[in-house]
């Protein structure tokens, strides 16, 4: 009988100390597969600084987890006015700027989502909080609990490209005050966790570009392939359609654009023949 006891009780001590002291890992585990979904909004505004993007009620910084302070994301202006976020070679137009670039070098920029564009943010946490009322600050109050909050902005265009980035942030829980909004920790856990730009192909590529310089809707044009000069360019012509129905087909607002395979951009724009 004490041999049961005294296994019981090692059993117990041990699952307490996994709970107390290993508990946080379980919950990144448990993270991976699977979180409580919180809320999931439509964002309509949307803006950048150099420290983070900006929608509605809610700043997402741009400190990476994995590179410890180093900010992996960059922008660029295309000739349109649109804002460029820049990735590892990828590149994706977030919105066209509501104000010209700041001459002093400010990074900040209100954005205009382009027409058709659809971008959601949506809120996640952790199915487990981990405990840390051992933990023990001579300067600051300890919270009993923390868990994991986690966000992920998703957009699309209709030109099918895609950017996808999610962020960890994390919460605490006072007995006092319950739990506190999700923050980011600086402590190289919390933070962007990832960043995934998928461009279109020439095609994508020209309705974008289109969508972005000339404002125009998908039903107001078609797009017909041409024979390109150069081996490593496309030739896409962007036919109005009020142009074809006309006595000239192909000519007023109707354009050819020259695409770069390689950079993956419009290099050049000439009136349809």
């Amino acid at each position: 009988m004490r041999t049961i006891f005294l296994r019981c009780a090692a059993a117990g001590l041990a699952l307490f100390l996994v709970w107390a002291f290993g508990s946080r890992r379980l919950s990144l585990l448990l993270d991976r597969w699977v979180t409580l979904e919180i809320s999931k909004q439509r964002v309509f505004e949307i803006a950048y600084t150099g420290g983070g993007i900006y929608v509605p009620a809610l700043k997402l910084g741009l400190t990476d987890t994995d590179l410890k302070n180093e900010k992996p994301i960059t922008h660029l202006n295309d000739g349109s006015n649109r804002f460029v976020l820049v990735y590892r070679g990828l590149s994706y137009p977030l919105g066209t700027r509501l104000a010209p670039p700041d001459r002093s070098g400010n990074p900040s920029a209100a954005l205009q989502i382009d027409a058709g564009d659809e971008i959601t943010v949506t809120e996640g946490r952790s199915l487990l909080a981990w405990p840390t009322f051992f933990h023990f600050s001579v300067m600051n109050d300890t919270p009993d609990y923390r868990r994991h909050s986690y966000y992920t902005l998703a957009a699309q265009k209709t030109s099918g490209a895609k950017l996808v980035m999610k962020w960890r942030y994390e919460q605490r829980y006072y007995p006092a005050t319950g739990w506190t909004q999700p923050a980011m920790g600086y402590d190289f856990t919390t933070g962007l966790l990832s960043v995934e730009i998928t461009e279109g192909n020439s095609e994508e590529i020209a309705a974008q570009y289109i969508a972005g310089a000339k404002g125009w809707k998908v039903i107001q044009y078609r797009l017909e392939r041409r024979e390109p000069k150069e081996p490593h360019l496309d030739e896409i012509a962007v036919i109005y359609l009020d142009d074809e129905a006309g006595r000239s087909p192909g000519a007023g607002k109707s354009m050819v654009l020259t695409i770069d395979r390689n950079s993956r951009k419009v290099i050049k724009e000439t009136g349809a023949q």
